[in-house]
């Protein structure tokens, strides 16, 4: 039986040891292909939303249009939001036009490598972190369903600083 738990407490230490709790610092590029830092997504005076989402995948896109049908709501919350498209490079032509197309009013980044998708260990999208003003990650969310959106404007308004 002490056997049973040593290997429970190893797997669940290995578990949290594994999430990062900063965000990783690698390189992604913005919609001219200029390659810059994960970390110039930190806001210092806001909490920042990092929105993993591709061109293919209906939920991230669904999640994407409801956040910005609520623009308004988003924006009193004081948070800023960043969409990261993981296409790679044979799809990432499309995810401006898709941006273009559904007004989004949010910047968009491009991890067509998907360096940071793998340093944050997300293994299927739609994914979410919430950033605090010094780039620790302070929520996760996968998966998207519809009325999502209302809880993480609620915790955006609750965690405020």
């Amino acid at each position: 039986m002490k056997k049973i738990v040593s290997l429970i407490v190893f797997v669940l230490s290995m578990g949290a040891l594994s999430a990062q709790d900063l965000l990783p610092n690698v390189q992604i590029k913005d919609l001219k292909g200029q390659d810059i830092p994960s970390v110039s997504l930190i806001d210092s005076n806001a909490l920042t939303v990092v929105s993993f989402w591709a061109t293919w995948c209906k939920p991230c896109r669904q999640e994407l249009e409801a956040i910005s049908d609520d623009w308004e709501d988003f924006q009193k919350t004081g948070a800023r939001l960043i969409a990261v498209s993981i296409d790679d490079s044979r799809s990432t032509g499309s995810v401006q036009s898709i941006a273009n197309a559904s007004g989004w009013e949010f910047n968009i980044y491009l991890d067509d490598n998907q360096n940071l998708k793998r340093a944050l260990n997300i293994s299927a999208i739609p994914y979410a972190i919430v950033l605090d003003k010094q780039g620790k990650i302070i929520r996760r969310i996968q998966g998207y369903n519809p009325g999502e959106e209302v809880e993480l404007f609620s915790f955006l308004n609750t965690n405020k600083q």
